[in-house]
């Protein structure tokens, strides 16, 4: 049974600001084919798509003072995607592609987000040397790169424990769990650069690397959240059996009731055994009972062991 994958985003302007600065995106990187003419029973111009070769989780919070924030942010993210469907190294298998190459891609996209900035502060004549705060998160399963600068947070929850990926002071301790259960493989690793424009390391970015599990759940966000919600408060809401789109409403709820006066953007992704979340979804339907139910329940029962997760199909299931 193949593994999938509950995403969801949601930004929101918050109680006391008159704009919003944050910009998500959450997407798939898919090869496809555009059909312009063929003897086939396809129309002309037809676009075919392919499965997933990765997935891509991206996080911006402008960085001006002043009128400009919600369009750097913009421009970053936007920048970023752009130098992602023009690399060609996400069309190969991860098997076929070093980890090197993997982190040079990220590095080439942080790049142009801080090249495009550069430009944007340039004619707008602001300050702003680097986009405020940038996290790209690229996962091919399992693997997951993040790269990231600024203050918004990267957090992984695994077996009850709520862990910071992009937080210094939580990485510290991100392998020394007591349960084994919880455990995570996380590196900082290094980008190899070859450009004598160097403007990831002007910027001062992080970059971490590890292997995710079936189960784990990861979470970004932007400190507009972080500066409301305690980790233990956050990691209550991560402990419900609940949705990523639900998780992430209920957590910019709280965040607002608390006193928010700051943006706060949200990203949830939860790694499923494919047979769990079918089984969820026929409890979806014993909730609200339709025709056949004795059938829903007769297919809940045989999908209720989870599987191995050496069963877990290719990256194009997440």
């Amino acid at each position: 049974m193949a593994g999938c994958v509950d995403t969801f985003g949601i930004t929101d302007i918050g109680p006391d600001r008159d704009r919003n600065d944050d910009q998500f995106l959450i997407a798939d990187l898919k090869k496809a084919v555009v059909l312009h003419q063929t003897s086939l029973s396809y129309d002309d111009d037809t676009l075919l798509m392919g499965s997933s070769q990765a997935k891509v989780f991206i996080l911006s919070d402008g960085a001006s003072d002043g009128n400009t924030g919600e369009r750097s942010s913009l421009v970053a993210i936007q920048s970023v995607v752009q130098s992602l469907l023009n690399s060609t190294h996400w069309l190969r298998s991860a098997e076929d592609t070093t980890e090197a190459t993997f982190l040079e891609d990220l590095a080439v996209a942080f790049d142009h987000s801080q090249q495009k900035i550069r430009q944007f502060s340039a004619t707008d004549a602001t300050e702003c040397k680097c986009a405020g705060t940038l996290t790209i998160a690229k996962l091919i399963w399992p693997r997951l790169y993040v790269i990231h600068t600024g203050s918004a947070s990267t957090f992984l929850y695994r077996a009850g424990e709520l862990m910071g990926l992009t937080n210094p002071q939580s990485s510290k301790t991100m392998n020394t769990h007591k349960d084994d259960s919880a455990a995570v493989d996380f590196t900082s690793v290094s980008v190899p650069r070859d450009s004598a424009d160097n403007t990831v390391s002007d910027c001062g970015p992080s970059v971490r690397r590890l292997t995710l599990q079936l189960n784990d759940k990861l979470l970004l966000c932007t400190d507009g959240l972080t500066s409301c919600l305690s980790d233990a408060a956050m990691a209550e809401f991560l402990a419900q059996d609940r949705s990523s789109e639900e998780t992430c409403y209920d957590l910019i709820r709280a965040a607002n009731q608390a006193g928010g006066a700051d943006n706060m953007t949200v990203i949830l992704a939860q790694f499923m055994d494919g047979s769990e979340q079918r089984a969820r979804h026929l409890a979806e339907q014993l909730a609200n009972p339709e025709p056949d139910t004795n059938e829903n329940k007769e297919a809940l029962n045989n999908y209720t062991t989870p599987a191995a997760e050496s069963d877990l199909a290719s990256p194009a299931d997440f």
